[in-house]
């Protein structure tokens, strides 16, 4: 994992909790291993992220 997304993951941690964001790390791996690269960059954090997050909104919504 780069310094630079070890920052991003640190950030999304205190906007939600740590233990959500270190759901997102196994997906980032994988994201980023299907894009050729065998460290977790910037990129495949805030992807996971972003799919994380709408999951979650489009759940919440279900339940109405």
């Amino acid at each position: 994992m780069s310094p630079s997304c070890l920052k991003i993951v640190a950030e999304l941690a205190h906007g939600t909790s740590m233990r959500a964001v270190t759901q997102l790390l196994t997906p980032a791996l994988l994201h980023a291993q299907a894009n050729g690269r065998e460290t977790v960059e910037d990129e495949d954090i805030k992807e996971i992220a972003d799919l994380f997050v709408v999951n979650r909104h489009a759940a919440f919504a279900e339940e109405r």
